[in-house]
């Protein structure tokens, strides 16, 4: 019996790490990414609607983090979808102050 209830607690302490891991990414990503949006702001390279534009992808990329956690396991397939997403959103934002 205590062999079992050790076994679940290290199996669920994994998967509430696996999730943390997940979060702490993408956390500092969308530091960096708020950052850049202010300077393009500050600096004039970026207007109203591209602001806007690049604030619905990142909400985007929240709400899949959010589904992805849902079950509690984030697997490697979500990880994968959740940070090309987050790609898509840095390179909105580099083409954006580009233009």
């Amino acid at each position: 019996m205590k062999k079992i209830l050790i076994v679940l607690g290290v199996l669920f302490l994994g998967i509430g790490l696996q999730a943390q891991t997940c979060n702490g990414k993408l956390k500092r990503s969308k530091t960096v990414q708020n950052k850049k949006i202010r300077h393009g702001v500050n600096h004039g390279t970026l207007n109203v609607r591209e602001v806007r534009n690049i604030k619905q992808s990142q909400r985007q990329v929240n709400r899949a983090v959010q589904r992805a956690k849902g079950d509690g396991v984030v697997t490697r397939n979500e990880k994968a979808r959740i940070a090309a997403k987050n790609q898509r959103v840095n390179r909105k934002i580099r083409r954006a102050k580009a233009s």
